[in-house]
């Protein structure tokens, strides 16, 4: 029980920085999506009908398309309630492995889904750049070499 007590206030501290992030910024409403700009403090992310976007990239306007098209396809097949469901399951089973199993292959059903949407209007190629272009960027590795870094 004392686990689940600490899973759940965790979960509510994590609701309640979501909410302190909304209350703070200047948001926009869009179609069917409220626009939250995060300034660099976060990525660019979707949650219930709210859509988290990193303004500090620096995209080309068909890059820019891709991803809002990706956090979208979240938004309108309500992919949030899905793991909300799945986080209020994890917080009465956290013992149980399978819950964490089936997390994880939900996550990687909703991004499968939201890459086909994407792939559908756009090429392969591109689009795949435009992934790893993201994730090394997040990643941050300082004492990496990179193959496009040329500082």
């Amino acid at each position: 029980v004392l686990v689940s007590i600490v899973l759940f206030l965790r979960f509510i501290r994590q609701i309640w920085r979501l909410v302190a992030l909304i209350r703070k910024s200047a948001t926009k409403i869009g179609r069917g999506y409220i626009l939250v700009p995060t300034e660099g403090k976060l990525p660019t992310f979707s949650f219930l009908n709210y859509l988290f976007w990193d303004n500090t990239q620096e995209l080309t306007e068909a890059d820019a398309d891709k991803i809002l098209h990706h956090e979208l396809k979240h938004i309108y097949d309500r992919h949030s309630y899905d793991l909300l469901y799945i986080e209020f399951i994890k917080i009465w089973f956290w013992f149980n492995p399978f819950v964490y199993l089936y997390e994880k292959a939900l996550r990687f059903q909703h991004e499968f889904i939201a890459d086909a949407s994407v792939l559908r209007e756009s090429d392969s190629q591109s689009y795949s750049a435009l992934l790893v272009k993201t994730l090394f960027k997040n990643l941050n590795l300082p004492l990496s070499h990179g193959f496009n870094k040329s500082e």
